[in-house]
């Protein structure tokens, strides 16, 4: 934050001057925070329908996270619409632009649940006095609710009657209407329904198989269908003989004889199933490291189980290898070994040279060329010799060719690289003239000496009296004046 330079507590010296020591004052904070809603805005909520309001935090520039105050009037049990508000403020008195959310009380639109006292279907002998045993209704807003009762039943006419219950809450909303049904009969009923097995028995599973039951079916003279009661014990994690059992009544209470399953869980002989990761075949060059990319295995009973790996691959040595890849689950199966064959190739990949130094390079003629050479680096063998030709003739002007070349010791030959090497005429503006002077024709003629040096005419030099010229000898590199030679002398 900006803040404000001050000079104060003067301190005095023995001399008798004043120190002054500067302290920074923050500039005042007037930021407020931030306030972010969680959730969504508007909400709608049905009538009675409990609200948990999502809330909002708020960030400040200084302060970091700051409390929320949150001002929530929802009346759940009263339709409308409800301002939910929130503010805040930071540690230096900054309020926060206040942020709201609309909830929506609504009118209640679900009816009420009917629930069935006693069992359907019943049956009774023809002027058996007829008892019903009700219903009951709950609704999400009003709670217990009256129910409605159609008893059509005439206790002393044979038939088949329909008993119907319904329900309205306080809104309207009507609940689906459930019925019994009650069978009067002209004789007692002493029969008792039958119970039908679907599927087999004995069955048998493997220990770990899920067990998913047939079922069974139950049919009465009287009330046709009728429930059946199952009762299932089996535990298919766990080896034995289970015995399901099946049960059913009728209306008029007769006992159906009990039908029974046999399961039998029996123990683990499913090996687990090995999966191999990544391709087979796998063809790698020689040298290049090998990263084996693995097998997973599954079983049955016992889920992810371990897998057992032997690599033999050898990357430095020519062939074909095959890494194998076992599992056994805790029963001891041993799953179906896999394999994966990897052939180690020869070495078809050449040297890499590198270039040291810049190319083109441009000398002056006659100034000593030295190379800057070039490395090589092999996959196999690392570095490796570089072979180079080097053309260039300092003393002859024109533009040379330096090649590189280099090859691994599996005969692979490296890309060739070059460098070009210009030699170039000497810049006479390099070259100082002595006596210069008005008329001068200093550098007409250039001479590079077999020694390197530079020779420079000078055929009219105004310097001399007798204006016989002068030749000038300069060293090839410093560019610096040995001898002069003129036409008087």
């Amino acid at each position: 934050m900006a803040g404000i330079s001050a000079c104060n507590n003067g301190i005095s010296e023995d001399d008798g001057s004043i120190d002054f020591i500067e302290e920074t004052i923050p500039a005042p904070d007037t930021t407020p925070p931030v306030i972010t809603l969680l959730g969504t805005t508007p909400v709608s909520i049905e009538l009675g329908t409990p609200y948990f309001d999502a809330g909002a935090t708020a960030l400040d520039d200084i302060d970091g996270v700051v409390a929320v105050t949150t001002g929530n009037p929802v009346d759940v049990n009263l339709i409308g619409t409800y301002t939910v508000t929130y503010d805040a403020v930071d540690a230096a008195g900054n309020a926060a632009t206040q942020v709201t959310r609309t909830v929506n009380v609504t009118p209640d639109a679900t009816p009420p649940v009917i629930s069935l006292v006693g069992t359907t279907p019943i049956s009774f002998v023809l002027g058996t006095p007829y008892v019903d045993a009700g219903a009951t209704a709950l609704d999400n807003i009003d709670g217990a609710v009256s129910v409605t009762t159609t008893n059509p039943v005439d206790v002393n006419l044979a038939g088949t009657y329909p008993v119907t219950y319904d329900a309205v809450d306080a809104a309207g909303n009507a609940a689906v209407q459930v019925t019994r049904t009650v069978t009067v009969t002209v004789i007692p009923d002493t029969t008792p329904p039958v119970i039908t097995l679907l599927g087999t028995t004995p069955v048998n599973i493997e220990l770990g198989t899920p067990y998913v039951d047939a079922g069974s079916t139950a049919l009465d003279n009287i009330d046709g269908a009728v429930a059946v009661t199952t009762g299932n014990p089996v535990d298919e994690n766990l080896e034995g003989t289970y015995t399901v059992t099946y049960d059913a009544t009728d209306g008029a209470g007769n006992t159906a004889v009990q039908v029974t399953r046999t399961v039998n869980v029996t123990p683990d002989v499913t090996p687990p199933v090995i999966t191999l990761l990544g391709t087979t075949p796998v063809n790698i060059e020689l040298g290049t490291p090998y990263v084996d990319a693995d097998a997973t295995a599954l079983d049955s009973f016992d889920g992810a189980v371990a897998v057992t790996t032997v690599n033999p691959v050898d990357e430095n040595t020519l062939g074909s290898y095959t890494v194998t890849y076992d599992a056994t689950d805790a029963a001891g199966n041993p799953a179906a070994q896999v394999t994966r064959t990897v052939n180690v190739t020869p070495d078809v990949t050449p040297p890499v040279i590198t270039l040291t130094g810049a190319t083109p390079v441009n000398i002056e003629l006659g100034t000593p060329y030295v190379d800057a050479g070039a490395t090589a680096l092999d996959n196999i063998d690392g570095a490796v010799a570089v072979t180079t030709v080097n053309p260039v003739d300092e003393n002859t002007l024109g533009s040379y060719t330096v090649t590189y070349d280099a090859v691994d010791t599996a005969a692979n030959a490296a890309v060739q690289v070059i460098r070009t090497v210009n030699v170039n005429p000497v810049s006479i503006f390099e070259l100082t003239d002595p006596t210069p002077g008005a008329g001068d024709q200093f550098g007409q003629l250039v001479v590079i000496l077999a020694n390197g040096n530079i020779a420079v005419s000078d055929p009219y030099d105004s310097s001399i009296a007798a204006n016989n010229g002068a030749v000038h000898l300069y060293d090839s590199v410093t560019k610096t004046r040995i001898a002069s030679i003129y036409g008087d002398e």
